[in-house]
């Protein structure tokens, strides 16, 4: 029954066909061979570039490389390195060398013409052949190294485009990256839905203090690019992808006669090792193959409805499954933790589109009324259909005009009382409120606000 199950090409590649027919036309291009190949031209030219410095003889000739943030970011000393200020310093520059050059490469060619095509295109397919000798589900992931290269030189464009006061090609470069967020999340998979939404997250990190500089039409044009990118892939289908592949590991182990008969799992030797006596005694049994299959179904279920509830409705996270009644490495309980990783992320993203879309919203009122209103309410329904709700108290997001301006120069606050529950009237604590970026759907959170309204902290998403 295993063996007849195990065809990841197939059961996946109905899983992609599924999701990428929804509002594509037939023959469109697939953004994923697109994609991968803009990936291998901006590695091929970053190379180059290393190539060039390294022939010029630098203390750092060998250890430079590029870093498409040095192009806008200032230098900041890392105090937990083993090289001294100077050094670090020299080094930086020495990178910012090199990734300049490199984008006086790729500049010359048309990359950025064809990157920028990207967020036109609909449909996102990766090319799933049939696989000889078993799944190999890392070239499922092939395309996150790409995205990512692809995602830094945007940045890089649209912090450079603020600097410059250009304003109107900032928001023509949100609006693209957004798309291209939009267009990885039709992989299906859970790994592609968080790449594409550490990506969002940067860049409305970017366009957040320049909402106030925007005119009419370009704050509209905010508000549309994140009115896509609510109406993109929801993470309950990239659960399902996650479950497919998950499936098809089962399905590879209990078609394996050896592990069948002997009532272990022999994951390891999946993965071209092998088990010692004493493991393969503490393995867990194998059990049967329809109560695995039901204890990840039932673990993804869980999961897809917790993803659909604001965290301030959550329970505490259940514990589904054991080590006893699922595979060595793939139990219920490892399988729920992952899944509360990704929806306390999501719970970010969704709040700072949510966040973003009422600063849009009170920048069009004092664009049209000449003052900001008193309440969120005004702003209903002229500017917005409704307003956001903090989904760590289940009521609006708390607003409030100041009688001097406050950190960011702006005359109002706008905030969560973050995954405390507790209103500190605005007092920041930063990401640090919504608890550590890396932790569950209920990690810690430091007692304070998240405050929406004031200048994003450096590089607060990739801690």
């Amino acid at each position: 029954k295993a063996a007849a199950m195990l065809n990841p090409a197939k059961v996946f590649g109905q899983h992609v066909l599924s999701l990428a027919a929804k509002g594509v036309l037939p023959g469109e291009p697939n953004g994923w061979a697109v994609l991968m190949k803009l990936g291998g031209e901006i590695d091929d030219h970053c190379t180059d570039a290393r190539r060039a410095f390294a022939s010029t003889g630098s203390e750092f000739a060998q250890t430079a490389y590029e870093d498409f943030s040095l192009l806008h970011k200032p230098f900041v000393f890392n105090r937990g390195s083993s090289e001294d200020e100077p050094t670090q310093r020299r080094l930086s520059q020495a990178c910012k060398q090199v990734t300049e050059d490199a984008m006086r490469r790729i500049r010359a060619t048309d990359v950025i013409a064809r990157i920028d095509s990207l967020a036109g295109m609909g449909r996102y397919e990766p090319e799933i052949s049939s696989w000889n000798g078993g799944p190999q589900f890392s070239e499922l992931f092939a395309d996150v190294r790409p995205f990512r290269s692809i995602d830094r030189i945007m940045q890089a464009r649209l912090a450079l485009a603020i600097e410059a006061n250009e304003l109107d090609e900032a928001v023509q470069i949100f609006e693209s990256a957004l798309r291209i967020a939009n267009l990885l999340r039709r992989s299906g998979l859970l790994v592609h839905y968080f790449a594409a939404n550490s990506a969002e997250l940067g860049h409305i990190d970017a366009i957040l203090p320049l909402v106030e500089r925007l005119t009419d039409d370009g704050l509209r044009r905010v508000h549309q690019a994140l009115a896509a990118a609510d109406s993109a892939l929801r993470i309950n289908e990239a659960f399902d992808g996650n479950r497919l592949l998950i499936e098809q590991e089962l399905c590879e182990i209990f078609s394996d006669p050896g592990a069948v008969r002997w009532g272990v799992a022999s994951a390891a030797a999946k993965y071209g090792s092998s088990l010692t006596l004493s493991q393969w005694w503490k393995a867990p049994p194998l059990g049967r193959l329809d109560a695995n299959l039901a204890s990840i179904l039932a673990t993804v279920e869980v999961a897809k409805g917790r993803a659909t509830l604001i965290p301030v409705q959550r329970t505490p996270s259940p514990g589904i499954g054991s080590a006893t009644s699922a595979i060595r490495g793939w139990p219920g309980d490892e399988l729920m933790r992952d899944c509360e990783f990704l929806i306390g992320f999501n719970d970010r993203v969704l709040l700072m589109r949510e966040g973003l879309r009422m600063l849009v919203a009170l920048e069009r009122y004092r664009l049209t009324h000449g003052a900001y209103p008193r309440t969120l309410d005004q702003l209903v329904p002229d500017f917005i259909t409704r307003v956001a709700i903090d989904p760590w108290s289940g009521r609006p997001l708390v607003y409030r005009l100041l009688s001097s301006p406050g950190a960011a120069g702006r005359p109002f606050v706008l905030y969560s009382v973050g995954a405390d529950g507790v209103d500190d009237g605005g007092r920041s604590a930063g990401a640090n409120a919504i608890g550590a970026l890396y932790g569950g759907a209920g990690s810690a959170a430091a007692a304070g606000d998240f405050v929406i309204s004031e200048t994003p902290e450096r590089g607060r998403w990739s801690k």
